[in-house]
């Protein structure tokens, strides 16, 4: 076998020529391997590339214990101790937290969680860990890891993580080619209450029970999906933007409810209205969900029915979309949750609207062809008991005809 020359670090290349292979070695670290009778053709069998994005969510220690395969190449695991100390992860990690809201510097999933959740609201424990040891036993962050032969690629992952309801953020992605990417303009600038911050005492961290249905969401897009499906998905991320205490994030997610589960409404048809469409598509979809174990979470009104529910939510948005008062209609959805009252009912409506989107647009995704019909026109209720009625009376002037 010929020996490689790696030589002193230098632009010169050296090569050696043993029964007509030729070695060349360039700069100490590229070696290529070409045959005698192809001198113009590098011939490299290249590095095995492994993807890694370090997610930024704060999450149950349960979720640590174990790596976790999601599916289609990916893994999702602990950090390492050198992915904890990238410099490029500790200051990303900070800033982000500060844009979620985090007023006090080091992130809060590199301390420790007992001592964040405080009963006095305002005080937040901030010693960050002293020493490489503390570090590693505290960090609650994971790592998600595939090689260059994964099914899906980074940034359908990304929208599948975003409707799960684990909601899990990718924070920094790197290569071990050395290339990296922040993906931190993309998060919540402001204070939200969900599954994206951890400032609230009542918040849930992601946790071991969230595993299968990020598999179930994962799984959903290996298949070919609708543009527009995928477009209402970014038009969700893209609310990341607002802070939850705006009103304009409650019109930002009817938005993306419309632009999933209705249509352009029929002038010359009263009963083809934007609510009334929502009032049926939503029950439905509700229906299809709840044949998958799911469901859009309506239960949390009980004794209310959906229609009670929809309208109120829908004067809601009504009242934010015409510079009303918000407050009448804030509590008249509040008094009709079967959850008990917490620091943040002010956020409550806007964390549960969050949820209901998640919950549609999980099920587009997974029966598109169904909710595309559904949103068509001459699929409506209405334009069927029109279309039954018109083919009745053709019948009925065809049998005169016949008679006469």
């Amino acid at each position: 076998m010929a020996q490689r020359f790696y030589g002193e670090k230098s632009y010169k290349i050296s090569a050696e020529n043993v029964d007509g292979l030729v070695t060349f070695c360039i700069a100490t670290t590229h070696t290529y391997n070409v045959r005698r009778n192809m001198p113009k053709r590098l011939e490299a069998i290249p590095e095995k590339i492994m993807h890694r994005a370090i997610i930024f969510n704060d999450v149950d220690e349960d979720l640590l214990s174990q790596s976790h395969d999601i599916g289609f190449g990916w893994t999702l695991r602990k950090a390492t101790p050198e992915e904890l100390q990238n410099h490029q992860f500790r200051f990303n990690s900070e800033s982000w937290a500060k844009r979620r809201g985090w007023n006090h510097g080091f992130p809060p999933q590199l301390q420790v969680w007992e001592e964040i959740q405080d009963e006095i609201p305002d005080h937040i424990y901030n010693r960050p860990p002293e020493s490489e040891e503390e570090l590693l036993k505290i960090a609650r962050v994971m790592v998600l890891e595939a090689n260059d032969t994964s099914d899906i690629n980074e940034f359908t992952l990304q929208n599948a993580l975003a409707i799960c309801d684990a909601e899990l953020r990718i924070g920094i992605s790197f290569n071990t080619n050395g290339s990296i990417s922040t993906r931190h303009p993309t998060f919540p600038n402001f204070q939200v209450q969900n599954s994206l911050y951890t400032g609230f005492n009542n918040y849930k961290r992601p946790s071991l029970i969230c595993i299968q249905d990020i598999k179930d969401t994962v799984e959903l897009f290996s298949k070919q999906i609708p543009v527009n499906f995928i477009n209402s998905i970014s038009l969700f991320r893209s609310l990341d933007y607002l802070p939850d205490y705006t009103p304009m994030k409650i019109l930002g997610y009817f938005t993306v409810m419309e632009s999933i589960l209705t249509h352009k409404p029929d002038p010359n048809d009263p009963t083809d209205s934007i609510s009334r469409q929502l009032k049926h598509n939503l029950k439905f979809v509700n229906g299809r969900l709840n044949s998958c174990g799911r469901s859009l979470g309506f239960e949390d009104f009980e004794g209310t029915t959906v229609d009670t529910m929809i309208n109120k939510l829908y004067s809601y948005r009504s009242a934010i979309a015409h510079g009303n008062s918000t407050e009448e209609f804030t509590n008249a959805i509040l008094k009709k949750r079967t959850t008990e009252p917490s620091t943040y009912d002010d956020l409550w409506v806007h964390d549960w609207m969050r949820r209901i989107i998640r919950r549609i647009l999980f099920e587009a995704i997974r029966e598109p062809e169904i909710i595309t019909n559904l949103t068509r026109r001459n699929t409506t209720p209405n334009n069927l008991y029109k279309k039954c009625v018109n083919w009745f009376k053709n019948l009925k002037s065809l049998f005169l005809k016949d008679n006469k």
